[in-house]
């Protein structure tokens, strides 16, 4: 939460802030006590003379607790107060009424007017500090409780932002199943607006959905059902976080519908790939076996071919000489 300077307010910087205080009093001598009694606590004290002044303050600034005068001209106590109120901003800022007189018409209409408190004079400085010292704690506690719900406020943003920008769907559900959140892929993915599957459970989407058992991941797939009633094959991944509410599983959701077919047709193509292969390699085998027997024939064709060359002429047969 950035200040007005622009500087980064933490929790030790809320703890040591200087809440303002509004003193209201017709007198300047009344506002010169009630500063120097209230000077020791620490904080910036704010004066005002007139509830006309008192309300220019409010319009510019928020206060820890207002100490207001009664008896005032123009605008008294009661008056500044119901205007006080009657504004949004200033609706619930403490009012300390201050008065001389102990009469019960003043009390009752002053706690009809929403008063906290009275203090009546003169005022003990000891009991006004303590009285405002616990309006300026509470206004540091509020103070930091809207800092940190402004914190969650962002991380719960930031983490809406990031579960829609997953390219999966996400479902966050409780150990047992039961969907928390859902992003807008969900939606796409299965057919559902959000609010029909918030607080139902994961099982009406992938009916053999099952927790983590104890791991703090797994992996698996499952077939997943659309609200039509289609089936498709799905990869969930499961994550655990054990928090203080109890354990909340996110199941992050892929349709693989695309990645099977793929796979199928690669088994397929691998399959006729090996027949083809087994074809080819029996086809090899008999042209082999084909041309050893044709090796075999013309060596034995030579062979013989070789072997009646080498023979001698058979009797009886004359052999011409030619004369020299």
């Amino acid at each position: 939460m950035p200040s007005r300077e622009g500087t980064q307010v933490t929790p030790e910087h809320l703890n040591q802030h200087r809440v303002k205080i509004l003193l209201v009093d017709d007198s300047a001598e009344n506002l010169i006590s009630l500063e120097a009694a209230l000077d020791g606590l620490g904080q910036q004290l704010v004066l005002a003379q007139s509830g006309m002044e008192a309300l220019r303050h409010l319009l510019e600034d928020d206060f820890a607790a207002i100490l207001l005068d009664v008896k005032m001209p123009e605008l008294d106590g009661f008056q500044t107060a119901e205007l006080i109120r009657s504004r949004k901003r200033s609706r619930h800022t403490p009012i300390l009424f201050l008065t001389a007189y102990k009469s019960d018409e003043h009390l009752f209409r002053g706690y009809d007017m929403g008063a906290v408190d009275y203090l009546f004079k003169p005022i003990v400085p000891e009991i006004l500090r303590s009285k405002v010292a616990v309006f300026v704690e509470l206004s540091r506690n509020a103070a930091l409780l809207r800092h940190q719900a402004e914190i969650l406020g962002k991380a719960e943003q930031k983490f809406r932002f990031l579960l829609e920008a997953a390219p999966d769907a996400m479902i966050i559900s409780s150990g047992e199943g039961d969907i928390h959140l859902v992003n807008s892929r969900v939606e796409a993915m299965f057919g559902f607006h959000r609010d029909e599957l918030i607080g139902k459970n994961i099982r009406l989407l992938v009916p053999d959905w099952k927790g983590p058992a104890g791991l703090p991941e797994a992996h698996w797939e499952r077939r997943a059902r659309r609200k039509e009633g289609s089936q498709f094959p799905a990869e969930i991944t499961l994550s655990a976080l054990q928090t203080e509410e109890g354990l909340l599983v996110t199941s992050a959701v892929r349709d693989i519908t695309e990645r099977k077919r793929r796979d199928d047709e690669i088994r397929d193509l691998n399959t006729k790939l090996e027949q083809r292969v087994a074809e080819r390699t029996q086809e090899l085998l008999e042209s082999n076996e084909a041309l050893r027997q044709s090796n075999d024939d013309l060596n034995q064709f030579a062979y013989a071919a070789s072997h009646d060359l080498q023979e001698p002429p058979a009797h009886g047969v004359a052999v011409q000489r030619a004369d020299p």
